[in-house]
């Protein structure tokens, strides 16, 4: 049964934008005919952006999203995680005076000193680094309005001055037509100057009229171009999820347009959510929805705190997890403290780990993450693994049923069949402990071993020891008879292809989450201990084009540490760790010249 997601969970597009959903790399993606996208107004038709609780499903524009699997936020989450806690002295100041003007602006203490002092305010909180100079822009906002009404108050005078104008004329021809008409004996000439004095009054009355027009045309777009900027601001705060923002600028906002209208001048495209939501597009409906979701932010931080001392570290990631999509600048998420963080952040990499093992069919690893004295089991209880399990047992079980067929059909002198089952059990549990175990004590078919072995030779001389390692069963059936030198080189061999698939399949996971300096950088240390592997050298090949500018940063540092100069060289691996900070290469390189650099200076 799906969960109805509260209005807050529903603005997610704030993070996850539809461009960069519809961009994101193939993260599983969750079938148009799930029954809540089916179900008649589900999430406000499906238009606007919701998120389903129950199975972490991103719903916008019709399509559907599973979270969890989006690289873009996956990113974003562990880097919260892996950032330190905002307990400093500047970061709770920051928050202080944004709730100072906050509480200035309340309508009920409201007057014009303490408008004033908030503006004045708005200059400090922009001052810090957290505020990213929001209240600046705010604040600029807010004095383009004030100029704005500057400007409508001269139009005002200038139309008083008009209409006095046209008063003075209206007298004036009231007067000349006076006099004319008592004026029995004028002459021709005399009534004809006259005519074309009231002419030219009248021509001066419709004049003024129309610039008094004019001048009502310009204050009233003045106005709703005022109105118009400063709604697009508030908007613009509330999809960057920054609350606090959009409830000063909503205050502001009553403020400086104090004639009770508050609904959205934007364009259409804009308020589609709000129109396929029902809620009508105001600036209440921004500080209704900003308010609701810092109150949830707050609930699924105080949730997030009572599960993790529970020890439901799993329950605890997922609330906050949803605190971050929600608010992920509110104090409360900032202050998190950095070791819950890393604690959570520990225990989705182990997660990773039990997937990636399963990926490459290491169940022994598998196990060990899931039921070792560090697995996931230990440091979170709750974590379902009932499906894990499953699968290793399941696979466990299949390759052990393949190497009880090997020894049979070794007993029973099936040369082929012992081959078949042997391979196949190394397909399905590459790394199963027991498969060498049976491989030794299998028998050798002396034309058919000898034929193997030197087929390992020529293989070895020909530098084709990935052909072996594709066929491990036979050669292992083969050194069992051989030197323990041969046995080793064949152990070497097999080792040497593990870690080959295990770099290349490294690389292929970073290339798709779209760092191709990391995948560069995981061939390019396999290829210097494998020179000779032709698909290192084709990937080495591939990710370097990907990489270029990394890859030639890297390049040049080298070429100056090579050169024996050394500043010249950290400087270069510093911009290279800029491009890539995950970098093994440059970190070891940085550590390495700093003694260097350090030690030149002394002496």
């Amino acid at each position: 049964m799906t969960l109805p997601a509260s209005r807050p969970l529903l603005l997610l597009a704030a993070l996850l934008p539809a461009a960069a959903l519809s961009q994101s790399p193939p993260a599983p993606s969750v079938p148009s005919q799930d029954p809540a996208s089916a179900s008649p107004g589900a999430n406000f038709n499906n238009q606007f952006p919701g998120l389903d609780p129950s199975g972490g499903l991103l719903r916008f524009n019709g399509q559907t999203w599973a979270v969890e699997n989006n690289l873009l936020f996956k990113a974003r989450f562990e880097k919260f995680l892996a950032t330190p806690e905002e307990m400093s002295a500047q970061e709770a100041a920051h928050r202080q005076i944004l709730n100072e003007i906050i509480a200035l602006l309340d309508p009920n203490v409201l007057k014009p000193q303490t408008v004033t002092e908030a503006y004045r305010l708005l200059a400090r909180a922009s001052g810090f680094v957290g505020d990213s100079r929001l209240c600046d822009t705010l604040s600029n906002a807010i004095y383009s309005v004030w100029q704005s009404k500057r400007n409508q108050g001269q139009l005002a005078q200038a139309n008083v001055i008009l209409e006095e104008e046209r008063a003075r004329t209206r007298r004036n021809m009231a007067t000349s037509a006076s006099a004319d008409a008592g004026g029995l004996r004028a002459s021709n000439a005399s009534q004809s100057g006259s005519a074309i004095t009231q002419a030219g009054r009248l021509e001066s009355l419709t004049e003024g009229a129309a610039r008094i027009q004019a001048n009502n045309v310009k204050s009233d777009l003045s106005e709703l171009q005022a109105k118009i900027q400063f709604q697009g601001l508030l908007l613009q705060f509330f999809i960057q999820r920054r609350f606090h923002h959009v409830i000063i600028g909503t205050r502001f906002y009553r403020v400086l347009f104090s004639d009770g209208d508050s609904k959205l001048n934007l364009p259409d495209a804009t308020q589609n959510p709000f129109k396929a939501s029902g809620m009508p597009p105001t600036v209440s409906t921004i500080d209704s929805l900003a308010n609701e979701a810092m109150h949830d932010t707050k609930t699924n931080v105080q949730a997030f705190h009572k599960l993790y001392e529970m020890g439901e570290l799993r329950s605890a990631s997922e609330r906050l997890r949803d605190a971050l999509i929600i608010g992920e600048f509110m104090p409360e998420t900032r202050t998190v403290p950095f070791e819950r963080k890393r604690r959570v952040l520990n225990f989705l990499q182990k997660a990773e780990q039990l997937k990636s093992a399963l990926e490459v069919r290491d169940y022994g690893t598998a196990l060990q993450t899931l039921e070792g004295p560090d697995g996931l089991l230990k440091i979170a209880p709750d974590f379902d693994s009932s499906k894990y399990r499953s699968l290793i047992e399941t696979t466990r079980s299949t390759a052990r049923l393949m190497l009880s067929k090997a020894r049979n059909a070794a007993i029973s002198g099936d040369r082929e069949g012992f081959e078949k089952s042997l391979n196949d059990a190394a397909a399905i549990w590459p790394n199963n402990p027991e498969l060498a175990e049976v491989a030794s004590k299998a028998f050798q078919a002396g034309d058919a071993g000898a034929q193997a072995l030197q087929e390992m030779e020529q293989l070895i001389a020909q530098k084709n020891t990935r052909r072996i390692a594709e066929d491990p069963g036979r050669f292992l059936a083969a050194v069992q008879t051989a030197t323990p030198e041969k046995q080793a080189q064949l152990k070497a061999i097999l080792d040497e292809f593990k870690t080959i698939e295990g770099s290349l399949m490294a690389a292929r996971e970073m290339d798709r989450q779209g760092n191709p300096a990391g995948a560069w950088e995981a061939v390019e240390q396999a290829g210097k201990r494998f020179p000779g592997d032709l698909n290192l050298s084709q990937a080495h090949a591939l990710y370097t084009t990907k990489a270029a500018d990394f890859v030639r940063i890297v390049r040049r540092a080298q070429e100056h540490e090579t050169r024996a100069q050394a500043p010249s060289s950290l400087a270069w691996y510093l911009t290279a760790q800029r491009l890539y900070p995950k970098s093994e290469l440059a970190a070891d390189a940085i550590k390495r010249l700093q003694v260097e650099v350090l030690t030149s200076v002394k002496h």
